[in-house]
C-alpha cells in the first residue's frame, strides 16, 4: 500500500493566504514540487500524485472505498495554485486538470478521453474537462515547459437567440455546396480556425506565476510520469511589450523636450531682439 504522509497542516486562519498573493507589494517565494504517475491504460492502485510546497507535502491517491483522494489533498492543491485577490490560478488550468487525475476514478481517463501520444521522446497530452478541452505539448527531449507548453480550447457558450439559429439553418446548408466547392487553401485555413486552441496561461491581472518544467514519459504499458519543479516567480512582460513602453516614454520625453524649447523660444528671441536693438542705437 502506498505511504501515504502530510506536513504543515494549516489552520482556519492561514487558509486564508495563498501562494503567491497578488495583493502584497512582494512576490511570495514559493515553490510547487510534484511526482505524478498515471496508468492511461487501466486502473492501477500505484497511480498516485506527490507533492510538496512550501506549506506543505502530500502524497496521495484514488481510494476505491471512498471514491475519492484518500488524503483530500486536492483542496489544498488548489489553493496553493489559486490566487484569491485576482480570482485566477498561477498555472495553466491545464496542468491542475492534469493532476487530478491520478487521485481520481479510473474511468475518468476514458469519460475525459485522455490520450496520450509519444513521437521518439516528444510527449502530448490531450483531454477534455468540464466541456474545456486542454492539450499540451512537451519539446523534443520530453520536457514540458510551464507556460508554454499548455493550450486550451474553451467550451463554445450557447446562442441565447435559439429562433434565430433556427431560421438560418436553411440558408446555412444552401450555403453547403458552395463552402464545398471551394478552394483547397480556402479549406485549409477554414480548418485551421476552427481549432479553436488558444494559451493556456494565467490573465495579465496575475503578476507572478508559477514557472519551469516537467519531465514527461510514456512507458509502453501506457505509464505517464511526470517530474519536477516549478518556481513562482514575479511575471515577466515580453520584450515587445517592453519596447513599445520604452518606445512610448522616449516619444513623450521628445515630445516635453519640444514643448519646453517651444516655451523658451520666445523668451531667447526676445533677448536677441533687445540686444539687437540696444546695438542699432549705439
Amino acid at each position: 500500500m502506498p505511504q501515504i504522509f502530510s506536513l504543515g497542516k494549516k489552520d482556519k486562519n492561514d487558509s486564508k493566504e495563498t501562494a503567491g498573493s497578488q495583493q502584497e507589494s512582494e512576490i511570495k517565494k514559493d515553490f510547487f514540487k510534484v511526482d505524478f504517475l498515471l496508468d492511461t491504460k487501466k486502473a492501477n492502485p500505484k497511480n498516485h500524485l506527490v507533492w510538496s510546497n512550501s506549506s506543505a507535502a502530500y502524497r496521495d491517491y484514488f481510494d476505491a472505498l471512498s471514491g475519492a483522494s484518500k488524503v483530500h489533498s486536492t483542496k489544498n492543491l488548489r489553493e496553493a495554485f489559486f490566487d484569491k485577490s485576482t480570482k485566477s490560478f498561477l498555472i495553466p488550468k491545464g496542468l491542475y486538470a492534469l493532476c487530478l487525475f491520478a487521485l481520481a476514478n479510473p474511468e475518468s481517463v476514458s469519460t475525459d478521453g485522455l490520450s496520450v501520444t509519444q513521437d521518439d521522446k516528444k510527449t502530448t497530452i490531450t483531454f477534455t474537462h468540464r466541456e474545456n478541452s486542454y492539450r499540451i505539448e512537451s519539446d523534443e527531449k520530453g520536457e514540458i515547459y510551464i507556460p508554454q507548453g499548455f493550450f486550451i480550447k474553451l467550451k463554445e457558450k450557447e446562442s441565447e437567440n435559439t429562433a434565430e439559429n433556427a431560421e438560418n439553418a436553411d440558408s446555412d446548408s444552401s450555403k453547403k455546396e458552395e463552402n464545398d466547392e471551394s478552394s483547397p487553401e480556402e479549406k485549409e485555413k477554414s480548418e485551421v480556425s476552427i481549432d479553436g486552441f488558444q494559451k493556456d496561461e494565467p490573465p495579465e491581472t496575475v503578476n507572478a506565476i508559477y514557472t519551469g518544467k516537467l519531465k514527461a514519459s510514456l512507458s509502453e504499458k501506457g505509464i505517464l510520469t511526470l517530474k519536477g519543479k516549478l518556481n513562482l516567480k514575479k511575471r515577466e512582460k515580453p520584450k515587445e511589450e517592453i519596447s513599445e513602453k520604452e518606445n512610448g516614454e522616449d516619444k513623450a520625453d521628445e515630445e516635453k523636450s519640444e514643448e519646453e524649447a517651444a516655451e523658451t523660444a520666445p523668451e531667447e528671441n526676445a533677448e536677441k531682439s533687445e540686444t539687437g536693438k540696444g546695438l542699432t542705437q549705439k
